[in-house]
């Protein structure tokens, strides 16, 4: 009898929301009491710069980066939450190295050293006059670079009449969904951090789509192995507003080569792209 009671009152209790499918919590990061995962970005190698003090510079930090979003119950207030984050973090054997609880928000960066080191950041923010209460974490496993494979040959995604641009492999897990033949024509390449060089030859882009894994700085570290094995000298990799940016060049058979490859993701990290633009120079 009191079994079937206890059965009734479950049944009657709402049902607790589910996580996002294809979601799992990271082994870096514990889960706070009663959350549920409402967005997730699986672990690839990137880089970012965790929330520090103000006036302190947030050292960037590079691994296996996981992005999480919890979505919190309702009869929680952010001083509840923030409050069980910090415990939970201390728990795991993490040291809070910033934390900051400025306009009923929650903000904090916590380090974990051993065999392994890692790095979490957790912002803590309400929505909607207070109706959902969302943190957004970011789990880093510090390890070195693993570059993507080089794959020669097509792709049966690839885009008709498209194709790699000669005597250059593409990356694992990409395909090409645009290209361009723009002829004799000029362009402008970034070859130091603060210099640009006015080129003229045939010109040639192309587009790859990455598989989801593959952030914009795998993908530019990657093509930095891939170039210095087939000949190429690397002028330039940095940044361009959201882009991961990368030129080299290679002179050989009386003429040289200019490859600019451009990397970003896009569509809230859905997905990544790669411009790879050749201009080819020929000896007078």
């Amino acid at each position: 009898m009191r079994l079937s009671m206890l059965a009734c009152l479950l049944a009657s209790l709402p049902a607790a929301a589910a996580d996002h499918k294809g979601c799992k919590d990271s082994p870096l990061f514990p889960r706070p009491a009663g959350a549920t995962l409402e967005s997730c970005r699986g672990a690839r190698f990137d880089e970012v710069a965790l929330p520090a003090a103000e006036g302190q510079k947030a050292e960037p930090v590079r691994g296996q980066v996981q992005r999480l979003r919890y979505a919190h119950p309702a009869r929680r207030s952010p001083k509840e939450v923030a409050r069980a984050h910090k415990e939970a973090l201390s728990r795991a054997g993490y040291s809070v190295s910033f934390s900051s609880e400025e306009g009923g928000g929650f903000v904090a960066t916590a380090k974990k050293e051993g065999a392994e080191t890692a790095w979490v950041s957790v912002e803590l923010e309400e929505y909607n006059a207070g109706e959902r209460l969302l943190s957004e974490v970011v789990a880093v496993k510090v390890a070195p670079f693993g570059a993507l494979s080089a794959k020669a040959g097509s792709d049966k995604r690839d885009k008709k009449g498209c194709a790699d641009p000669a005597g250059l492999s593409r990356l694992a897990g990409a395909f090409l969904d645009d290209c361009e033949g723009r002829g004799h024509d000029e362009l402008e390449l970034q070859v130091g951090p603060s210099e640009k060089k006015r080129l003229e030859g045939e010109v040639a882009q192309v587009r790859y789509r990455h598989d989801e894994q593959a952030s914009p700085l795998e993908v530019s570290q990657s093509y930095r192995k891939l170039l210095e094995e087939a000949g190429f000298g690397v002028l330039h990799e940095g940044t361009d507003g959201a882009e991961r940016v990368l030129t080299a060049s290679r002179s050989r058979e009386g003429k040289t080569e200019w490859l600019s490859v451009a990397s970003a993701t896009v569509n809230a990290d859905e997905w990544t792209y790669t411009y790879l633009t050749l201009l080819t120079a020929y000896a007078p």
